[in-house]
């Protein structure tokens, strides 16, 4: 999951750059839109390993191992996915 903030024409390049890339498949923009501020100005890539915390501490949380996720379930939640990540970022900053 990732969240791609900023000039809207660097955006879309970085955006069209990871389509084109073979080890992205299955990609989907829940939603495009302008922003007045940044809900992640200092973020950059992240990794948080679910052995080290609850699942139960991330609002949003969908388990994919257990075959519940699909696109159609992302684009169905657009809220909750930004929910996860925002919440995401501000616990693990």
């Amino acid at each position: 999951m990732q969240v791609l903030e900023g000039d809207s024409k660097d955006v879309h390049e970085i955006y069209d750059a990871i389509c084109r890339d073979e080890r992205n498949t299955g990609n989907v923009k829940l939603f495009e839109h302008e922003i007045i501020r940044r809900d992640f100005p200092d973020w950059s890539m992240g990794f948080r390993n679910l052995d080290t915390c609850s699942p139960d501490e991330l609002p949003g949380f969908i388990d994919i191992f257990n075959g519940k996720l699909d696109k159609q379930i992302a684009i169905n939640n657009k809220m909750a996915v930004v929910d996860l990540m925002v919440g995401f970022a501000k616990k693990y900053k």
